[in-house]
């Protein structure tokens, strides 16, 4: 299953026309996704020249988690420079105007809660669009998600129109001026597979 996988993947980078973005949070499936296309680079390294892997610093994590992340893709560039692969590793963060204390002191916003997310689009997505549209038109962004995680991903998953291109999952968004697509190598992974994946794959 973990060669039939990494195989997708490589697949799916070779015949994309455009930038590629792999994202991390420090999670056990953003973990699995860049295992899979770091193996994925190293069977044809020529294709790494077209990938980023990207961080959201949201500079109101956890100092544990932001330290593992920031530890992790340390280790990660020097691999790659170990491994003569061209990819580059890039910390995005919020702009001023958008960032968390900012909305709450400056504008009064209210702490997020489960209905009202806006710190989900202001210091995640948003940078992630901005980023996308100085990399190029028709931009690909590998991403961890999951059929059956949560109720709220499958239907965020399902409203956004996700499809099967052979056995790759992808969904096209519109946002920040620009398209781009999500490509979702995990989705059809149980919580066994993820666990497997990490122990399996020998990178990182």
């Amino acid at each position: 299953m973990i060669e039939t996988k990494i195989e997708e993947v490589r697949r799916v980078l070779k015949n994309w026309n455009g930038p590629i973005a792999v994202a991390y949070s420090g999670g056990k499936d953003s973990s699995v996704v860049v295992k899979l296309v770091y193996a994925a680079l190293l069977r044809e390294p020529s294709l790494s020249s077209e990938v980023s892997f990207i961080y959201c610093d949201t500079e109101v994590e956890s100092s544990v988690v932001d330290s593992f992340v920031k530890y992790t893709l340390g280790h990660l560039s020097q691999e790659m420079r170990d491994s003569n692969l061209q990819s580059e590793v890039r910390i995005l963060k919020p702009r001023i105007d958008q960032s968390f204390f900012v909305r709450i002191i400056g504008r009064g916003y209210p702490p997020p809660t489960t209905f009202f997310r806006w710190c989900t689009t202001d210091l995640r997505i948003r940078p992630v669009q901005h980023f996308l549209k100085d990399a190029g038109p028709n931009s690909l962004v590998v991403v961890g998600m999951r059929w059956g995680e949560s109720r709220q991903r499958d239907r965020g998953m399902t409203n956004h129109g996700t499809q099967e291109l052979g056995d790759a999952v992808i969904q096209k968004q519109r946002g920040a001026g620009s398209t781009a697509h999500l490509y979702m190598p995990i989705a059809n992974f149980d919580l066994a597979d993820v666990w497997l994946t990490l122990c399996l794959v020998n990178s990182l």
